[in-house]
């Protein structure tokens, strides 16, 4: 059952600068890299149908590995985006999601800040609405019938437009309980053993990463790198406030 939304905490201070982004990538080069269709894209789209509302650019990371018949894949995941609530005034719905082998898995969307616990919600120099008093990465548990060679993949995409970013942070991916090599991102490069197309950088800031010092954030949208924003303004201080995102207003 949904719980009651809890306003998250403030902080005070400049919001600095934000690094460049990577060039994300187009649907058609999602569906490819994924290994399956942009009509199976869209079919997770909260949006599914909706003339104008498809799924635009994004960015995904992948990687094959072995399992066997009763095997545990565990991850541990965290969204966040700059849209505004999905309502008469704004209908663009970003998400997330995981597939394996091409088959998709939506987590979460910018329609559903509710559930997870640590999906948020926030617009620009406002305090987030974040679900519970602690906000923090959800945890998932996929089960393996068979054996054999499975791609484990991770996305995120914007709809509509390709402005307002959203971001899936990942961390701490094991298998029967031990991390899979290089599935808590602490290696140098960041990604080693990981295919990546588009946006995907580390992520050392709140809420901290799960195992280790370091998670992996993916990002969609492609809108202009962020600027300080004035003295004086509160800044967000909910588990996405580290972002450094600022919500462009569409017209």
């Amino acid at each position: 059952m949904k719980q009651a939304l809890k306003a998250g905490a403030l902080a005070g201070g400049l919001l600095g600068a934000v690094a460049a982004h990577a060039d994300t990538a187009t649907k058609a080069e999602l569906a490819e890299f994924l290994g399956t269709t942009v009509e199976a894209i869209e079919a997770i789209n909260p949006r599914f149908g909706v003339e104008g509302e498809e799924v635009t650019r994004g960015s995904a990371i992948r990687r094959s590995f072995q399992v066997s018949a009763g095997d545990t894949l565990s991850f541990d995941w965290l969204f966040g985006t700059d849209e505004g609530p999905l309502n008469a005034a704004n209908d663009i719905v970003d998400f997330a999601f995981f597939a394996v082998n091409g088959l998709l898995d939506r987590l979460a969307s910018s329609a559903d800040p509710l559930a997870p616990s640590g999906a948020t919600l926030f617009t620009e120099y406002r305090v987030p609405d974040v679900l519970g008093s602690t906000p923090g990465f959800e945890r998932f548990t996929v089960n393996f019938a068979e054996s054999g060679t499975i791609t484990l993949a991770f996305g995120v995409v914007d709809t509509t437009d390709i402005i307002v970013e959203s971001g899936l942070i990942l961390d701490n991916i094991q298998l029967n309980g031990a991390l899979i090599d290089n599935g808590g991102f602490e290696s140098d490069p960041l990604l080693d053993g990981w295919e990546v197309l588009g946006d995907a950088t580390a992520w050392t800031d709140l809420p901290v990463a799960p195992e280790g010092n370091t998670a992996v954030v993916l990002m969609a949208g492609t809108g202009p790198v962020p600027v300080p924003l004035p003295a004086g303004v509160w800044l967000m201080g909910s588990a996405l406030a580290t972002f450094g995102w600022r919500r462009l207003r569409r017209g």
